[in-house]
């Protein structure tokens, strides 16, 4: 569990670095480009409509399966066991 957790803290890093670096060189105005390139129809547009497509799925599958418990959408208790089914 202690590897899992500092991959976890490893990509964390990494993730906000990548974003640091393509903000500052890019700008901050995600949302008009990431749809735009949806609406052209164009290789990037597929990969932004799946990707997000896929967190959609996996956030309704993930609050299917605590039954749409208000846990689920406010994280209050960081210690709440989740049984397996």
């Amino acid at each position: 569990m202690k590897q899992f957790q500092i991959l976890l803290c490893i990509m964390i890093i990494g993730i906000l670095a990548y974003t640091g670096v393509v903000g500052f060189n890019h700008g901050w105005n995600l949302l008009p480009i990431f749809f735009g390139d949806i609406i052209a129809m164009n290789w990037q547009g597929q990969f932004n409509f799946d990707f997000t497509c896929f967190l959609i799925l996996s956030g309704l599958w993930v609050a299917w399966r605590n039954q749409f418990s208000p846990t689920v959408f406010l994280i209050h208790n960081l210690d709440h066991k989740v049984p397996v089914y």
